[in-house]
């Protein structure tokens, strides 16, 4: 694993940018001043090659900045992944960095924790409290499972890491 030091004598990072600018031509296609690493199509993430190894950009902005690698996962705070804008990024436990994901695709209601129950023909909300589901109850309306969610959540120790 590439340390600070090494990395500092690398790059200068761009805080407000979220970029890597190279400061020494590594390799034929990395020159001096230009903008190093690439977008991994598969996984959104921005990703820098330092000799043998793939890094995620957000995982060297947080070394570049703090001196040290994170312990946990970095969290993007609006979700995009390729934004490694250092005021975008916190260190995340993996249910935190969880709660921030974007509405799945095949999400029909709209609303995370909050789907239609077909046998009995009313919404259903439930929030997560330490890695298990709660179920909060069945409602005639789309609004009343929402606002059951919300107030199940406005208690949750991470709820600066829900999305809605």
């Amino acid at each position: 694993m590439i340390s600070h030091i090494e990395l500092k004598e690398l790059f200068e990072y761009r805080p407000e940018t979220g970029e890597f600018i190279c400061l020494t031509q590594r390799a034929k296609r990395s020159r001096v001043g230009s903008v190093a690493g690439s977008l991994d199509r598969s996984t959104g993430y921005h990703r820098i090659r330092i000799g043998a190894h793939t890094y995620s950009t957000h995982r060297l902005a947080w070394l570049y900045v703090t001196g040290e690698w994170p312990q946990h996962e970095l969290d993007h705070i609006n979700g995009e992944r390729a934004d490694n804008r250092w005021q975008n990024l916190r260190e995340a436990t993996h249910q935190q960095n969880a709660f921030n994901r974007k509405l799945r695709s095949d999400n029909s209601s709209g609303h995370r924790r909050v789907r239609w129950n077909k046998q009995c023909g009313k919404w259903q909300a439930f929030c997560t409290r330490a890695g298990k589901h709660t179920h909060l109850g069945l409602f005639a309306t789309l609004e009343e499972a929402v606002a059951a969610r919300d107030a199940a959540e406005a208690e949750l120790a991470h709820r600066e890491f829900l999305r809605a």
